[in-house]
């Protein structure tokens, strides 16, 4: 799928339904998570498929991005920890969210489930009203960097 094609399907899912995007979404989600397997590592890997799987990627956030106003506050981050990211959502019990860009915690080394300590920093200017605002706010901060 060349990158002009993908641009037409976010078109698409601006006007299409939340179950569109979620499918589309989860679609990319399988394809990316595929050519990941497939990827090697130091002088092994392949460089091609490298870019294919930051393409895909790309598109992802892109989805994500244009429809940040609709989308599932769920569905958009667990779609971004699909990406390498690892979003939170702090509420602050006075009405106010903010999902932090800066935490510390211990370190899993496997898929299994442990008891862990996180401590998140959060500016005073990075809380929001709402849980929405405080995605939208992510969601800027990763456009942002990758710029």
């Amino acid at each position: 799928m060349n990158f002009l094609l993908q641009e037409k399907k976010i078109e698409i899912n601006n006007k299409g339904t939340e179950m569109d995007i979620k499918k589309e979404l989860n679609t990319l989600i399988k394809e990316r998570n595929k050519l990941l397997s497939k990827l090697g590592v130091g002088e092994t890997k392949d460089k091609e498929l490298s870019k294919k799987i930051d393409k895909i990627g790309n598109t992802i956030f892109g989805i994500i991005y244009k429809n940040k106003k609709t989308i599932d506050v769920g569905l958009c981050l667990e779609s971004l920890s699909h990406l390498g990211h690892d979003p939170s959502i702090v509420y602050d019990d006075n009405g106010h969210w903010a999902v932090p860009k800066i935490s510390t915690s211990n370190f899993c080394l496997d898929k299994d489930i442990y008891d862990m300590d996180i401590t998140f920093f959060i500016e005073e200017s990075e809380w929001r009203n709402n849980i929405r605002d405080a995605m939208i706010e992510l969601l800027e901060s990763i456009k942002n960097m990758d710029e």
